[in-house]
């Protein structure tokens, strides 16, 4: 790993206002816009084991997870995504199983949208987004066809603003595909070092920021807030690669913001 590298601001997240493809000086070809996967687990059910916990529960088993966190919260709120006014009261706890990814199913966006009665990837991400308390409306409708539906499903809901665990391998795939030899990564801002790190240790290391090939000729990126990650490159080289490891999302048009799910009115 080495640090001597200097922070690109043409290759942080783009304007919220500018279409994806006139970001970046309009560098690259395609965007891409990988939406952060729903998946289950076997034997493993993330509210009754405690990994996804909301006040939105519509189940006894989700409830009394709910009320077993406010209660453990204290020295163990570290372990808690806590939001909320004051921040007195988890709005939604979400977390992962330390192994087993190689037993994840992935479930897409349509299919959530189809089976929770949704209706569209918008509203799904509309959900989530207010689940976490990063709209101004509540949605409370949403919410709770979106948590009843985790919870009769046994699926565990994605998060948001950062590089997922199930994208971050096809990720690092992507930019060997590119030719590259090492994957750079910087943080969203530029009071960090970039660093030029080995395919192993990017395989451990990045959370949020961008990842991108020496030649700058692919650029992965992740924004707070985001249960999406941006791709951009040549659609050439992004084709084959989504459909080799059936990268749920959509190619960006002419008109995509970061606000495809909704107009920016719902923001805080």
């Amino acid at each position: 790993m080495t640090t001597a590298l200097t922070f690109d601001p043409e290759l942080a997240y783009p304007s919220y206002d500018r279409p994806f493809l006139e970001s970046w000086n309009g560098r690259f070809e395609a965007v891409f816009v990988a939406l952060h996967p729903f998946f289950r687990m076997p034997d493993v059910d993330p509210v009754k084991d405690g990994y996804f916990t909301t006040p939105f529960a519509t189940s006894t088993v989700g409830k009394d997870a709910f009320e077993e966190a406010e209660r453990e919260r204290g020295p163990k709120t570290t372990e808690f995504l806590k939001r909320g006014t004051g921040g007195t009261r988890l709005l939604a706890s979400i977390g992962y199983p330390e192994d087993g990814w190689e037993t994840a199913q992935r479930i897409t966006w349509a299919e959530v949208a189809d089976q929770s009665g949704l209706g569209s990837r918008e509203e799904v991400g509309t959900a989530l987004l207010a689940l976490i308390g990063a709209l101004r409306e509540p949605h409370p409708e949403k919410v709770a066809a979106l948590v009843r539906y985790c919870e009769q499903t046994r699926t565990f809901p994605p998060a948001e603003g950062r590089f997922e665990e199930l994208h971050l391998r096809p990720f690092l795939d992507l930019l060997g595909r590119a030719g590259s030899s090492a994957v750079l990564f910087q943080e969203e801002f530029d009071n960090e070092p970039v660093l030029s790190l080995t395919f192993a240790e990017a395989a451990d290391r990045p959370w949020r920021g961008s990842l991108y090939s020496p030649d700058k000729s692919v650029l992965i990126v992740v924004d707070w807030d985001s249960y999406f990650t941006l791709v951009a490159g040549n659609r050439e080289l992004l084709e084959p690669w989504i459909r080799d490891h059936a990268v749920d999302g959509f190619f960006a048009d002419e008109t995509t913001t970061h606000h495809w799910w909704a107009g920016p009115a719902n923001l805080n």
